[in-house]
């Protein structure tokens, strides 16, 4: 919804910045999927989801140095520092112009979206997660089949926590 506060910064962008309010499922994958550089310049965050999901669709990060960007972030992102627009603005222009930075900036990002989700128990149940995220159904199905295979209670644990993530995602992609 747009509010006073939204409204001022339309006011102040030129028609380069794009404002596309909240987007879901194939859209905002579409979005994530083309964007050369996702900048999260905040000062505030619980644990900023955005930043997980550029990383899950290979996007190089650029964070403000918060506690929670480089908790999630890792040695995966590059930051700057809080409220320092300079900085930013510097980092900004060394990664646009760096095309072998922002390459492998994006490998590394991925790498750590495979390492970090916070509600899985197995790796694999992240990975399954992060397909999700991207797109990719039929190669979650195939780390939930897999994750079938293993024997026990704990399995069955890990299979219901996936399958409720799984549904949850599929559910937000309807919308």
């Amino acid at each position: 919804p747009r509010t006073a506060y939204s409204e001022r910064f339309e006011s102040l962008a030129d028609d380069r910045v794009i404002f596309t309010g909240n987007q879901f499922g194939e859209i905002l994958r579409e979005l994530y999927s083309n964007c050369r550089l996702y900048v999260l310049a905040s000062s505030v965050e619980g644990l900023p989801i955005t930043v997980c999901e550029a990383m899950a669709h290979q996007r190089p990060v650029l964070l403000s140095d918060i506690p929670e960007n480089q908790e999630v972030g890792g040695d995966a992102a590059i930051y700057f520092k809080c409220n320092d627009k300079s900085e930013l603005c510097d980092k900004l222009r060394a990664l646009l112009a760096d095309s072998m930075s922002c390459q492998r900036l994006a490998e590394a990002a991925y790498q750590r979206a495979l390492e970090l989700d916070p509600q899985a128990t197995t790796p694999r149940i992240g990975l399954a997660r992060l397909l999700m995220l991207r797109g990719e159904g039929e190669a979650a199905r195939e780390a939930l089949r897999k994750l079938e295979e293993e024997a026990g209670t704990e399995a069955q644990r890990r299979k219901a926590q996936l399958t409720r993530a799984v549904s949850h995602l599929l559910d937000g992609q309807r919308d």
